[in-house]
């Protein structure tokens, strides 16, 4: 059984990959994503069971060439986790069309290449399994200065959607999680350059602290879990330690 996780060098999607190999055996990750991973993060008995796989996820060429290069090393895909992401903070009236493109293009057209060609292949193959999509709690809020990270994140939500009901009868699930802040070199990077309070996070929580980057990937194993989530497909599940439900009181 493979899993590919886009984006799976860092963050949520390396923790993912770790937590895969650890709980099974049999399993086999392919890491895709322009930046190699800290190898030294896998234990001596999985790494020969992950492969990285250099590639630009918005771009199709290079993800359907990357593609091609997966399956030659082994073709029994029955996971997809896409990770993939990036946010550019500005207002919208200073916001450049260029730093839009390049967060749509990632974010949410990175996301669809890798399920077109992953879910393609499930199907002509019969493989069931499981695609879960990385939304963010930023879909539910206008969070100001990220426009094109919000719009991309509700984006990748809609399909989603879409693609629990045109996959259900291949035997293919698809979900989608919507993770709070979490600590991510993503995080560290706002935090560090002024633009987030980690303060101010912690204050918005119900659960007062940050999230580890294990307790995303728990929620994403399971709903990669035929036997343990084989009833839920369609559904955006936020793993945010209360954070909404706390905004909204």
């Amino acid at each position: 059984m493979l899993t590919i996780i886009s984006g799976g060098s860092s963050g949520i999607g390396l923790q993912t990959c770790i937590d895969i190999l650890r709980t099974d055996s049999k399993a086999f990750c392919a890491i895709v994503d322009v930046n190699e991973p800290d190898y030294s993060s896998f234990k001596k008995r999985t790494i020969n069971r992950v492969k990285y796989f250099k590639c630009d996820v918005s771009n199709y060429n290079d993800s359907q060439n990357c593609f091609n290069k997966i399956i030659m090393w082994n073709k029994e895909i029955t996971n997809l986790v896409t990770c993939a992401a990036i946010n550019i903070i500005n207002p919208v009236i200073s916001f450049s069309v260029e730093d839009w493109e390049r967060v749509i293009s990632i974010n949410l057209t990175g996301t669809f290449i890798w399920c077109n060609l992953v879910t393609n292949h499930m199907a002509k193959n019969k493989n069931k399994g499981s695609v879960v999509t990385v939304s963010s709690i930023a879909s539910h809020f206008g969070f100001e200065g990220r426009s094109a990270y919000t719009a991309s994140k509700c984006g990748v939500i809609g399909l989603t959607k879409v693609l629990s009901n045109e996959l259900s009868d291949k035997n293919i699930r698809v979900n989608c999680i919507s993770p709070g802040f979490t600590e991510t070199s993503l995080l560290k990077e706002k935090i560090h350059e002024g633009v987030v309070n980690r303060k101010d996070l912690l204050e918005k929580n119900a659960i007062k602290r940050i999230a580890d980057p294990s307790e995303i990937s728990n929620v994403i194993l399971f709903l990669l879990d035929n036997d343990k989530s084989s009833y839920i497909t369609g559904q955006n599940i936020f793993v945010d330690g209360g954070f909404i439900n706390k905004k909204m009181d």
